[in-house]
């Protein structure tokens, strides 16, 4: 059974659903469920007796809490917390799992080992109630909070991304991607960032000198000096236009609405259009990292 060797199991599936020859459940639920409560207000109540944890949480999310005897004080908290309304509480365990101290915990700087041990395996118990309950979340790890949950092809594909790209073009996708799949969307904000991802990653390469390079300015520049950049993807004519991008680039230039402040076309971005665009600029940030635009020397 410890075979490094052995192969991966199919998915879980119940035996009455297997024996009756049906796929496997892929349902993702929202909130938290019934099966998921017990499971989640028993982490919760565990995490937030860290030293400090329910306060912080109580103060950051403006919860009133009882007061009284100090005895009884810390007790009340707790409870006060994992008792919320099941639209209020993952909101509570998002804010515990941002301050958690396992975050801030390194074993070779001063911790006990044993000590941080515990405190990893504390959040990894959340990975696992999120994942075995069929979650619609999970915690993403860089920015200490849940997400919504996407296929594991797409993250995947994201993560490989995060992992390649230089660090303006990668911090403004890790915000976009809060923004958009978080417990609380933002999707002009998540617009926004998209932008600026592309144009990290975009400018350095198209307008190295332009003291200030906008996506808009990128997309001019490629339109008008088209014989001077190769798309590694070809064309029918064996040809590396280089449209394909320019017009990818343009569409998402365009679509930010929210930008244009008070004039004839503004408006908000709708979630779905900042979800598009956040995939967008994961493309674009990854094609432009790879170096699938390249200039052509002389």
């Amino acid at each position: 059974m410890t075979n490094d060797a052995q192969p991966e199991p199919p998915p879980f599936q119940p035996l009455s659903a297997r024996l009756a020859g049906r796929p496997v459940d892929q349902v993702l639920h929202e909130g938290v469920p019934p099966h998921m409560d017990a499971a989640v207000r028993d982490w919760l109540r565990r995490a937030l007796q860290r030293p400090g944890l329910a306060r912080r949480v109580a103060l950051r999310l403006r919860i009133a809490v009882r007061t009284g005897p100090p005895a009884r004080e810390a007790h009340w908290l707790i409870s006060d917390l994992t008792s919320r309304t099941k639209s209020q509480l993952l909101e509570v365990v998002d804010a515990a799992l941002y301050f958690h101290p396992a975050w801030d915990g390194d074993p070779t700087d001063g911790w006990s080992p044993g000590v941080y041990d515990v405190l990893v395996a504390e959040v990894l118990d959340l990975v696992d109630i999120l994942e075995d309950g069929g979650s619609a979340y999970r915690i993403d790890t860089e920015e200490r909070r849940l997400v919504r949950r996407v296929p594991e092809a797409v993250q995947a594909a994201v993560d490989q991304v995060l992992g390649a790209a230089a660090a303006p073009a990668v911090d403004n996708l890790r915000t976009a991607w809060v923004e958009a799949y978080g417990l609380h969307p933002d999707p002009d904000d998540a617009y926004d960032h998209a932008i600026k991802a592309v144009e990290a990653a975009a400018c350095p390469l198209v307008l190295p000198t332009d003291p200030g390079p906008t996506l808009g300015k990128v997309i001019a520049c490629l339109d008008q000096g088209k014989a001077k950049w190769r798309l590694v993807l070809v064309d029918q004519a064996d040809q590396g236009h280089i449209e394909p991008l320019v017009v990818l680039m343009r569409r998402l230039w365009q679509g930010h609405r929210s930008r244009h402040g008070a004039g004839p076309t503004a408006r908000p971005q709708t979630q779905l259009e900042a979800e598009a665009a956040v995939h967008l600029a994961v493309l674009l940030v990854q094609w432009l990292t790879a170096g699938v635009l390249t200039r052509i020397t002389a």
